[in-house]
């Protein structure tokens, strides 16, 4: 499931950047917009970093938050999420003739210059992309790559963080009958869905989970009027 959310979250910040690709291009073109884009965007991707540390109570543990912060701020981190967002779309044919260690701050510099265009953007666009991009990517990374043995997620309140902005509040039904627990999800008075087993409260755990990755990987509809 992890590997679903990743790809969806990549997908849908490709697209964002093709269609925006003429206004990254005059950002990086312009030598005065380059810098002072690229400065505050690195600032605007470290305090997503925080606010994702945070939303997840990394920092309960600083060795951990810091050793988060640390990767997430690496060169090989944005490096990958350069490759995997096609950013080499911007680099003009003198970057491949620069030594590795300008080239690596070349990476940096246009990465951050894509976060400070993206932060410039009205609300809900930019609020979407850094969704995908600082929560579900982030959130797959923390899980598949650097991962704590002790970190616990709590996907119930994930999913009403997810279904919060659309104003819209999960429902649950259950009960027990004979040797058997039955939990149900609902959503806008449909069922989502309904699970069986010996107890409740490890059925309610594995229902939010089971929802939290379904709607990252856009399987479940969720209406736009309330």
């Amino acid at each position: 499931m992890a590997k679903k959310l990743y790809s969806t979250g990549i997908r849908y910040v490709q697209q964002f950047i093709t269609e925006h690709k003429s206004h990254i291009n005059a950002l990086l073109q312009n030598p005065l917009s380059f810098e002072y884009s690229k400065i505050f965007g690195r600032s605007h991707y470290e305090i997503k970093i925080q606010e994702f540390i945070e939303a997840f109570k990394i920092d309960k543990d600083l060795d951990y938050a810091v050793s988060v912060l640390n990767n997430y701020k690496s060169y090989t981190f944005i490096y990958e999420l350069y490759r995997r967002l096609n950013l080499e779309r911007f680099e003009t044919p003198k970057v491949a003739q620069m030594p590795l260690h300008a080239q690596k701050d070349m990476h940096k510099s246009i990465f951050y210059t894509f976060v400070f265009y993206v932060q410039s953007l009205p609300d809900p666009l930019h609020e979407e992309i850094h969704k995908r991009l600082f929560r579900f990517y982030f959130l797959h990374m923390l899980m598949m790559v650097h991962r704590k043995s002790n970190l616990v997620l709590d996907y119930q309140k994930l999913c009403q963080g997810l279904l919060k902005q659309k104003q819209l509040n999960v429902k649950e039904s259950f009960h027990t009958q004979e040797d058997k627990a039955v939990f149900k999800l609902f959503l806008s008075g449909r069922e989502l869905l309904q699970m069986e087993g010996k107890s409740l409260k490890t059925l309610r755990k594995k229902a939010y989970k089971k929802l939290f990755y379904d709607l990252l990987d856009e399987k479940i509809f969720i209406p736009t009027d309330t």
